[in-house]
């Protein structure tokens, strides 16, 4: 399971490419590749998801559910797998 498209609730759309539990491909809007400076609303529902999750993947490997597996691999192609290093988890 990947996400390819991600779309805000201003109407902003990026295309997500690659495919895998890998950080292989970028996240685009109007064919540039989006940075968290470049695009803040969709760098944060990427942030979101990355954070709030129980997946991890390990050397392409997933451990947990696929569709947060595909939320962690996002994120890995935005250069932010670590993300949830900067949080405190209270609970689920």
């Amino acid at each position: 399971m990947t996400v390819t498209n991600i779309l805000t609730s201003d109407g902003e759309m990026a295309e997500v490419t690659g495919s895998g539990y890998n950080g292989e491909g970028d996240v685009l809007c109007n064919h540039e590749r989006v940075t968290y400076d470049s695009h803040p609303i969709i760098s944060k529902i990427i942030e979101v998801g990355a954070v709030c999750n129980n997946a991890e993947i390990i050397n392409s490997q997933l451990r947990g559910q696929p569709t947060e597996g595909a939320l962690i691999a996002v994120a890995m192609k935005m250069n932010l797998p670590h993300l949830r290093e900067q949080f405190h988890r209270e609970r689920e």
